[in-house]
């Protein structure tokens, strides 16, 4: 977040796309338990993730966070998809989620 404030565009995105992927935000921000549905966990290990979580005054509002990504996303893939409509044989893809929202986007419309 602190790089997207300070407008390192490409380093935020680089870092946000890291901890949005997979929905594991909380879990890599130490803001919830990991579910894993087919992990029995002992209660050592599960005071152990307690423990290492951080207290709610501390935690970073995910719905920013993916703000931000999303954010980041759309100001280096808009330049990338109006280079494509110039060149057709530029393939390159620098965000599959906003690629994919915006295709669904459109075939909403």
């Amino acid at each position: 977040l602190c790089a997207f404030r300070l407008g390192k565009i490409q380093e935020a995105h680089n870092d946000l796309m890291a901890v949005c992927m997979h929905n594991k935000a909380r879990e890599l921000l130490a803001q919830g338990l990991s579910y894993a549905k087919f992990q029995e966990r002992t209660p050592e290990q599960e005071r152990a993730e307690r423990l290492r979580q951080f207290p709610y005054h501390m935690h970073i509002n995910l719905e920013v966070l993916d703000s931000a990504h999303h954010l980041s996303a759309m100001l280096l893939e808009v330049p990338n998809l109006a280079m494509q409509a110039i060149d057709p044989t530029n393939k390159r893809i620098i965000s599959r989620v906003l690629r994919r929202a915006l295709d669904q986007y459109d075939k909403q419309v």
